[in-house]
């Protein structure tokens, strides 16, 4: 398979760093893993919700780093009683990852029946938010004296 590397461009050419992202994104292999929603619940709160049916609570992780969340799983091999004619549920080793937004924190995760639930909250430091400035004058300098 070829290799694209465009990283020595990203310094000579402008916005070319965004350009090659989207391309090696357009062409990247499908990530596999389990199905994910993201669900706006409230005002600057958001659920990812992860699909894990059969997976137990010790099998799975979730890390959050550098703004990057994780969730793995390492399942655990158990002998079985009996032979497995048919195998429906893949139950292997997967890892997705989700890049947050600044100010996204992950406040509380679940599992609840096969689905695993990680709260997500957007807290926007005040410094940051935007704030109004009066607009002073003649008057408001002559109604401050």
């Amino acid at each position: 398979m070829t290799t694209l590397e465009f990283r020595p461009f990203y310094r000579n050419v402008r916005d070319f760093d965004r350009l090659a992202g989207r391309l090696l994104s357009a062409v990247a292999p499908v990530e596999q893993g389990p199905a994910w929603d993201l669900v706006e619940t409230g005002a600057d709160q958001y659920e990812i919700a992860v699909a894990v049916p059969g997976y137990r609570r010790d099998e799975l992780g979730i890390t959050l780093e550098n703004g990057v969340l994780t969730v793995k799983s390492e399942p655990v091999t158990e002998p079985k009683a009996g032979r497995v004619v048919h195998r429906g549920i893949a139950k292997t080793a997967f890892e997705r990852r989700f890049a947050l937004a600044d100010h996204i924190e992950v406040s509380d995760a679940s599992l609840t029946d096969g689905i695993l639930r990680v709260q997500l909250v957007r807290r926007v430091p005040e410094a940051l938010k935007p704030r109004n400035i009066p607009i002073g004058g003649a008057e408001a300098v002559a109604a401050a004296a």
